[in-house]
């Protein structure tokens, strides 16, 4: 409860969507047991921990909201299918693919933000055949934050510990401050089924367990 109040007394003076630009203080014990891996009997439920690092990096294809602020609604969890630095490029580059996401988040705890929490980042449109949408309702770049995940997304390739903390911490901000709830968190596979499968293995009973705990306590995040 300690780490969480003092989470929570942090995060109440950062509300920039540059995640406040970002190289929060450490919280105890955050650089431990880094790189070991996790399985879902492996917690009973996660904690909250703000990135080890965190900067923005802005990416060339996102779509400007201007001073008008975005309904948001869903957030979006993707695999990167490669390293956190690959990804990162690849995110920042100016190319045909005109893919961007919000957040990355590395094995390590690492954050990069690329696109501003109020403009529109290209992560889960669908096809044109078939667009992207959850319960009935498509614009899914429209209303959401997409954060990927560095892993292979080959079933395998583990979630680290910190890794989910870290999510954990990024998912908490985004439903305290959208009046979200922990169902409104989902993967592309569940916007774009059938076309995409990540985040493959992903622990979600689990997640949205902890998520929902959290969100359940007082003294929100915001």
């Amino acid at each position: 409860m300690a780490m969480f109040n003092w989470l929570a007394a942090w995060l109440g003076s950062t509300r920039d969507s540059r995640l406040a630009a970002l190289n929060p203080p450490v919280a105890p014990d955050s650089h431990k047991n880094v790189h070991t891996f996790m399985t879902p009997e492996a917690y009973v439920i996660i904690n909250p921990k703000p990135p080890v690092t965190s900067r923005f990096e802005q990416s060339p294809d996102f779509r400007s909201n201007g001073d008008v602020a975005r309904k948001i609604d869903l957030m979006v969890l993707h695999c990167t299918e490669g390293s956190f630095l690959s990804a990162v490029a690849w995110l920042t580059a100016k190319d045909d693919t005109l893919v961007s996401a919000h957040y990355t988040v590395s094995k390590a705890g690492h954050v990069v933000q690329t696109v501003g929490i109020n403009d529109v980042a290209y992560h889960a449109g669908g096809t044109k055949e078939k667009p992207s949408s959850w319960r009935g309702r498509g614009n899914i770049n429209g209303r959401s934050i997409g954060v990927e995940i560095e892993n292979k997304n080959d079933g395998l390739d583990p979630y680290t510990p910190m890794q989910l903390s870290v999510c954990l911490w990024l998912a908490l901000r985004t439903c305290r401050q959208n009046n979200m709830t922990a169902e409104q968190v989902v993967g592309h596979e569940d916007v774009d089924p059938g076309r995409k499968t990540d985040p493959r293995n992903f622990p979600w009973p689990l997640f949205r367990t902890s998520l929902a705990v959290h969100l359940s306590r007082p003294g929100g995040i915001a």
